[in-house]
């Protein structure tokens, strides 16, 4: 039997309009979700989850944004890079 530890790295492009990001929208998303503190947190978790496969279009809805692209966001993986990690 063989075994690796593989390391999947993926680039994921996220555009927003920053005028959505509204002192009310990050008070109401901080008090309900998790706290993102800043617009590129959001960024960040929106990766996070198109990354991880919890949305795998703008097109879907997205809690605590709605329908992304309704929300004034676009996301596309770039590329992905894989290495295999010595043990």
């Amino acid at each position: 039997m063989i075994k690796h530890s593989i390391l999947v790295a993926q680039y994921i492009e996220v555009t927003v309009d920053e005028t959505k990001f509204t002192p009310e929208f990050m008070a109401n998303f901080n008090s309900h979700f998790h706290h993102c503190p800043t617009v590129e947190d959001h960024m960040k978790h929106i990766a996070v989850s198109f990354a991880r496969g919890i949305i795998t279009s703008p097109s879907q809805f997205l809690e605590g944004y709605g329908v992304l692209t309704e929300f004034g966001v676009k996301v596309k993986r770039e590329h992905t890079d894989t290495e295999l990690v010595e043990d």
